[in-house]
């Protein structure tokens, strides 16, 4: 069984959608028989026999993170100490949850790579090598979109700029392109 988490936001709903069109029993936030796709799964990411790590742009998702429920936060509390600067607070556990995501991950890869990191990610979960990506899957991916301010790398600078330092040498790790 497989898990393929990443931080809220991060297009979880829309990677569950894809391996459900392809025949998978595959849950959004809930455990079903091939495996699940979830950012709270995390936390159990020790029942599963392969783990992937899926990012996004890590400013465009703790921009959609502020829309989070008060549950949500509550979870990411668990390794990250509140802040009452709301932002500070989603910089601050989007490092904690993907380095602890880097850590027990067998596979990282950019959400909007995904055609690129296909192979690797059928490879690893045992899908048949044949077995390709909906049609759809570079036109519809908007699955679970919410609307949110607008940040930028200057923003994040702005309310930590030690935060903002450590965000973007992970974007460079993870292969977005460099900020300012």
């Amino acid at each position: 069984m497989f898990l393929i988490t990443g931080y809220p936001r991060s297009a979880t709903r829309y990677m569950a959608k894809i391996f459900q069109s392809l025949g998978f029993d595959v849950g959004h936030e809930e455990v079903r028989s091939d495996g699940i796709v979830s950012w709270m799964e995390l936390l159990n990411a020790d029942n599963y026999d392969v783990v992937l790590h899926q990012v996004r742009n890590p400013i465009d998702v703790i921009a959609s993170a502020t829309t989070l429920m008060n549950e949500s936060l509550d979870i990411l509390s668990t390794i990250t100490t509140p802040k009452s600067n709301k932002i500070e607070f989603l910089m601050e556990s989007w490092l904690d949850w993907t380095n602890a995501a880097d850590d027990c991950a067998q596979f990282t890869y950019k959400i909007e790579d995904l055609k690129v990191s296909y192979p690797q990610i059928k490879k690893l979960i045992g899908l048949e090598s044949s077995l390709e990506l909906p049609i759809w899957w570079n036109t519809h991916t908007n699955v679970n979109t919410r609307p949110h301010i607008k940040l930028s790398y200057k923003d994040l600078k702005m309310v930590n700029s030690n935060l903002a330092k450590k965000i973007a040498l992970k974007m460079k790790k993870y292969g977005y392109a460099p900020v300012a």
